[in-house]
């Protein structure tokens, strides 16, 4: 269970999990990798009243307990769990495995993102801290990584670099409508504080936010949405790539001159 500010949760009877990975992206899930996931405690239910529902499995795998979302299904010899996308071996239920939760809902990023009503607009730097209930302060609103509250990271990209800049040699791009690449300052690594602050998200329910604008002269930034970190590599720099919880609208795509 992780904390998620802004989701409302019957505690008693409810938790909420990130999903990692794509393995239940089909239906009837639809879950890929950063999505949040409701579900709602079991215990005291049998296996066999489970059969055919999604579930939060803890297992041990060589001494070590993993955590599983999947289809539970019964079998010649009793029990296995099943991923929704094609590709993944089905998991054979064994005499240590847990059932926790059954899975209820994908949430909606909509319901937990403070600056929702911000997406696919183009808004003014200085308009943005607003949003997530605190003031524009230069000093801190002007750089590209904005920690804005306890739950809330802000990133400001700009698509386009200037020449005779140093910045020409950090490539920030889309590489299709869900995936975005990032390139850190030069300063920029996995250990350092920031680079922590985005690579353990989805441990730490940190909310991370993606703007774009194609160009410095650009009168505003376009807000894409939410975002998670997928893998990383390097160090001073280090690029990381971010799965957006929302794709790209087709009018986003145009307004940034997109060729996707």
């Amino acid at each position: 269970q992780i904390p998620i500010a802004g989701i409302g949760t019957d505690a008693a009877n409810e938790f909420v999990v990130s999903v990692r990975g794509d393995s239940m992206s089909g239906a009837p899930t639809s879950l890929v990798h950063g999505d949040l996931a409701r579900l709602r405690w079991v215990e005291g239910q049998t296996l066999q009243s489970l059969v055919g529902k999604v579930v939060l499995v803890e297992l041990t795998t060589n001494g070590e307990k993993q955590a599983a979302l999947k289809i539970l299904e019964s079998s010649e010899d009793g029990y296995v769990l099943r991923s929704t996308a094609p590709g993944y071996e089905d998991i054979v239920g064994t005499h240590e495995m847990r059932v926790i939760g059954e899975f209820i809902e994908r949430i909606d990023p909509s319901r937990y993102d403070p600056a929702a009503s911000l997406l696919g607009m183009q808004v003014r730097r200085e308009d943005i801290p607003g949003y997530f209930g605190v003031e524009f302060n230069p000093g801190n609103w002007r750089s590209g990584h904005v920690t804005a509250t306890e739950d809330d990271v802000v990133l400001f990209v700009t698509l386009t670099k200037e020449a005779n800049r140093i910045e020409e040699a950090y490539l920030d791009q889309f590489e299709d409508r869900s995936t975005f690449h990032w390139t850190s300052q030069s300063s920029g690594s996995p250990e350092g504080k920031k680079g922590r602050e985005l690579l353990g998200a989805l441990s730490s329910g940190t909310r991370l936010h993606l703007f774009v604008r194609n160009k410095r002269s650009d009168r505003g930034f376009i807000y894409a949405g939410l975002i998670t970190p997928l893998r990383h590599e390097g160090s001073k720099p280090m690029v990381v790539w971010f799965r957006l919880l929302t794709e790209l609208s087709d009018e986003v795509a145009a307004a940034l001159r997109l060729g996707l």
